[in-house]
């Protein structure tokens, strides 16, 4: 696929995932707002790697585990633990530190 085409794909899943979130807002449900957030995320993943954004990827992708465990907790009726609250937390910032580290190598070889 050529970057054109990956770009105007690209851009018209981000519609699509801007419309479902903005669906997701309104619902009322706790589960079948996970469940949307999921999709969400699930496009958006996609998206940045249509786009080239590795990063903005497994960002989402991190985001996707995080609604999946929190949709199983919803669906036996429970509240997460602290520490799988801590976990998600934690993997966040180890995201961010490797994302910070492969954009400084990247400055460093150009």
């Amino acid at each position: 696929m050529n970057e054109t085409t990956a770009f105007y794909l690209a851009q018209g899943i981000s519609v699509f995932c801007g419309v479902l979130a903005i669906v997701m807002m309104q619902l009322k449900n706790m589960k079948t707002i996970l469940a949307f957030q999921i999709i969400v995320n699930l496009t958006a993943s996609l998206n940045y790697l249509l786009l080239g954004g590795n990063s903005g990827a497994m960002a989402s992708v991190l985001a996707i585990i995080q609604s999946v465990v929190m949709f199983l907790y919803s669906a036996k009726n429970r509240k997460p633990h602290v520490i799988v609250i801590i976990g998600f937390i934690l993997s966040y910032v180890a995201c961010s530190t490797y994302n910070i580290v492969l954009t400084q190598d990247l400055k460093e070889i150009l």
